[in-house]
């Protein structure tokens, strides 16, 4: 799973929640884009439906409705008066739910500086990323002693990712803003 942060500062102690990346559309436009390096209008309509699905699953997660924090809420409250853990805590797959291999977080800045930070689990990757007017820029940090973990060949295939997503975002017009 990935972890990306989504800021919920707009409540009253609000801190973050989980913006789970993972979608039936990214799913879909990940499948069709592993046949081949082609550009088309049918991945750029792909590509344009995970992006609207991940901002969908943005603004649920910054406007308090996303699980990730009220599970936790859940877990604490359990922990803290005794209660018996409920079974979904306990369910392998939630476990797994939360082994963050790959955990981003923007940090916005004008400058030409950035920001970094560590994995959360030892096979995984920590990304910090600043988007800006004319370019994005990266830090991807991983243990060196994890064998399944590489990252500077994680960034060449990030760069080559966003590199071919620009080309399909090319072939198709955006999509008329609803502000």
């Amino acid at each position: 799973p990935t972890y990306e942060t989504g800021s919920t500062r707009s409540f009253h102690r609000g801190r973050t929640d989980t913006i789970r990346s993972a979608s039936i559309a990214s799913d879909a436009f990940v499948r069709r884009c592993g046949d081949s390096d082609d550009v088309s209008v049918e991945k750029a309509s792909l590509l344009r439906s995970a992006i609207d699905a991940h901002k969908h699953y943005t603004k649920l997660a910054i406007t308090g409705q996303a699980y990730d924090r009220h599970f936790l809420g859940l877990r604490l409250i359990a922990k803290k008066n005794g209660i018996t853990m409920p079974a979904i805590f306990n369910d392998p797959n939630y476990a797994e739910s939360l082994h963050y291999r790959v955990s981003t977080s923007q940090v916005a800045s004008a400058h030409d500086s950035f920001l970094s930070f560590g994995p959360v689990v030892d096979d995984g990757y920590g990304i910090c990323y600043n988007p800006r007017k004319n370019s994005l820029l990266f830090t991807v940090t991983s243990w060196r002693d994890c064998p399944t973990t590489d990252s500077q060949r994680f960034s060449e295939h990030l760069e080559k990712t966003l590199l071919f997503m620009r080309e399909l975002l090319r072939v198709m017009p955006p999509t008329p803003s609803k502000l």
